[in-house]
């Protein structure tokens, strides 16, 4: 497989995937306010760094594959994907990933970087990423200056019962307890994500 031929490039074929990304997420707005649309709730938590690698592939595969997706996008929304990767390097920081993929060749897609430029692969220039299947029946959002992914799911599908199982995720408090406890300088963030997450 053309690992290269993961990246979107296209103008048309990028606008498609942000028009459906913005039925799903408030553009706008960054974590730990509420970015998700109404349609979306029932709400997981994990680690960010744990689906950057191969062993979180398999878990957004598994996601993928309950809802009968035969690929998911991966967006790099900061940095800006039209702003600054589209106008540095000619096309844009968003992949469109099989679901036969592997872990390994997950890996390679994203530390493939623009010439000359190794510390723009998504690898290492990532701060707020998403994860989504053209179904729309979830959606991932990460955030790497807080550690955290949220999953969420259509709040009519039922799904929540069935991504349960899935280790990388817990309920809000859960996670809470095992990464932010002791962190005195997330006490703001800690606040916040309660308000905007409990509960859902």
């Amino acid at each position: 497989m053309n690992l290269k031929s993961l990246i979107i490039k296209n103008k048309e074929v990028f606008d498609k995937w942000k028009h459906e990304l913005d039925g799903m997420i408030h553009f706008d707005l960054k974590l730990p306010n509420q970015v998700f649309q109404n349609d979306y709730g029932n709400y997981m938590f994990g680690e960010f760094d744990s689906l950057m690698y191969d062993s979180g592939w398999n878990e957004i595969r598994k996601l993928a594959q309950t809802t009968h997706d035969s690929f998911v996008i991966m967006g790099v929304l900061d940095p800006h994907p039209e702003e600054y990767y589209y106008k540095e390097f000619g096309y844009y920081n968003w992949l469109k990933l099989p679901c036969d993929l592997t872990g390994e060749q997950y890996m390679d897609v994203l530390e493939e970087y623009p010439q000359d430029s190794m510390a723009d692969s998504i690898m290492n220039n990532s701060f707020v990423v998403v994860w989504f299947p053209p179904s729309r029946e979830w959606i991932i959002i990460g955030d790497r200056s807080y550690g955290i992914n949220i999953l969420a799911t259509k709040n009519e599908s039922g799904l929540k019962h069935k991504f349960t199982p899935f280790y990388n995720w817990s309920s809000l408090d859960n996670f809470i307890s095992l990464d932010f406890e002791e962190e005195v300088q997330y006490k703001e963030f800690i606040k916040n994500i309660l308000k905007n997450y409990n509960g859902n």
